[in-house]
């Protein structure tokens, strides 16, 4: 039970949520067509900071259908709509502004709903996959300040693609994956203020993995990447643009041939020492003088993993 308070007073939260799985099925057919389906009916119990007690429950579903169309080429196309309930973690906006907090007596869970269209492709070391979506959020907590209470916020909506690639030679692999996504909510671009939803733009990622197996050892290597993200919506809210950053990533994992169950790892993360701040974090919004929360500089791990 999260408790959250202002002053000396403390309130306190309790929350149930109950799922069940109805069916989740796979049905191969005839002429390369497959269907995957799947139901899940919840229901939530929420007791909120000042003892109101919320009840509800929802049934989410989802479907994919896929067509080979062509040996190692195949087509896809699915949907989903989700009740997601209530969240306790929401009830994090309640902060210690003042004691007037109260919870919008027209609170409703929340739901969201995706589709997905695209294609995958598998020749020989060589595979690939382009996928198209388009994700609805509608009804996540959202503290109205000019109300004092946690209300539900206007629908978010993130839509764009991912392309991917990767080509394997038995013991490793190369692959690299690129996203583009408009965030919206309302229809207007969202502001990276550090809230629920954060606008994300480009981002891309190359990888390499290679074992060397003479030696027990697996060694490789990330390169992130994520592109500018500025504009006049940003500026004339008050926000700096937020830079474009790019981050390698190496490690190795070592297994000593007497101890199979045994796995020494390291990892170096940030090789450069980039000075950056991710997509998640809030950006400099000078106003009120919010600074980003910057990544953690070239930071070095060492581990040790037992299997018994």
């Amino acid at each position: 039970r999260p408790e959250t308070g202002y002053g000396h007073t403390l309130r306190y939260l309790g929350a149930t949520r109950v799922a069940i799985t109805l069916k989740q099925r796979f049905f191969p057919t005839c002429y390369g067509i497959d269907l995957s389906t799947g139901m899940r009916l919840d229901h939530s119990r929420l007791t909120d900071w000042n003892n109101r007690r919320l009840t509800d429950e929802g049934i989410s579903v989802n479907g994919t259908a896929s067509y080979e169309f062509a040996p190692g080429y195949e087509l896809f196309a699915g949907a989903s709509s989700t009740w997601l309930g209530y969240d306790v973690g929401e009830y994090g906006l309640l902060h210690a502004r003042d004691a007037n907090f109260v919870t919008d007596p027209d609170l409703e869970a929340a739901t969201a709903r995706s589709v997905k269209l695209g294609l995958n492709a598998s020749q020989g070391n060589w595979t690939g996959n382009l996928t198209f979506f388009d994700t609805h959020l509608v009804g996540l907590g959202e503290y109205d300040t000019s109300a004092g209470m946690l209300t539900n916020a206007d629908e978010y909506r993130s839509k764009g693609f991912t392309l991917q690639g990767s080509y394997s030679w038995g013991s490793g692999r190369v692959g690299a994956s690129y996203t583009k996504a408009d965030v919206t909510q309302d229809g207007d671009d969202v502001l990276p203020s550090g809230g629920t939803v954060m606008p994300v733009g480009d981002l891309a990622t190359l990888y390499i993995d290679q074992e060397i197996p003479q030696y027990n050892l697996t060694v490789g290597g990330t390169l992130e990447w994520a592109g500018t993200l500025s504009g006049d919506y940003l500026t004339e809210a008050g926000y700096d643009d937020h830079s474009s950053y790019a981050v390698l990533n190496a490690y190795a994992k070592w297994r000593p041939a007497r101890f199979d169950n045994l796995v020494v790892h390291f990892s170096i993360d940030n090789i450069f020492d980039e000075e950056y701040y991710e997509r998640s974090s809030y950006v400099q919004y000078s106003p009120r003088d919010v600074y980003p929360l910057y990544a953690p500089g070239r930071t070095a791990t060492l581990g040790l993993t037992l299997d018994f």
